[in-house]
């Protein structure tokens, strides 16, 4: 596996009021970026690599930034000459003072769309799926878009690809006013 850690001062909790608004736009989804750049595999080392932009995640009813471009590699070596990868944000919220990190990973999903490393208590949002072949050295994406919405079976559940929210573009004036008003 894969993945990019949150810097813990990246995560926000937000009051009850803000709480209940953020709820109709949706618990686990993309607000903003976290954009699909490049993803490619290395003709020499059999590296896949997936390259994302900023943006920031309702997951687990907590507002979540990611600050900065990421670059995740996954070493396809140990794996089956061809498969499906996961690119997902996994975040469990915790009543604790310690760090409660939340991650961007790649996972491997077999034949049988099982993942023995995806865990649904923490493994909210599936951003892409990646379908590589490291003899042709191809990969393809699936990823949903607006009119396009594309879902997947993971360990028997059924997850929407890239969980945009239909809504969001319409409330984004009306939720900077109330961020506005509470700053």
């Amino acid at each position: 596996m894969s993945d990019t850690s949150m810097d813990f001062n990246s995560r926000y909790y937000l009051i009850e009021s803000v709480q209940q608004i953020v709820e109709t736009i949706g618990v686990d989804c993309v607000l903003t970026g976290l954009d699909l750049l490049n993803v490619s595999i290395d003709n020499d080392s059999h590296f896949l690599t997936a390259n994302l932009s900023k943006g920031k995640v309702i997951c687990n009813s907590t507002l979540i930034e990611f600050p900065d471009n990421m670059s995740l590699p996954l070493d396809l070596s140990n794996l089956d000459i061809e498969g499906k990868i996961i690119l997902s944000v996994s975040f469990k919220y915790l009543r604790t003072s310690r760090p409660n990190l939340a991650t961007i990973s790649l996972k491997f999903l077999n034949y049988s769309y099982i993942c023995s490393e995806w865990f649904e208590e923490r493994d909210k949002i599936v951003l892409a799926i990646f379908s590589y072949n490291k003899a042709l050295k191809t990969v393809t994406t699936t990823q949903s878009t607006y009119l396009d919405k594309q879902t997947i079976y993971i360990n028997n559940k059924e997850y929407e690809i890239r969980p945009f929210n239909y809504t969001i573009q319409q409330l984004r004036p009306l939720l900077k006013s109330f961020a506005d008003a509470i700053t």
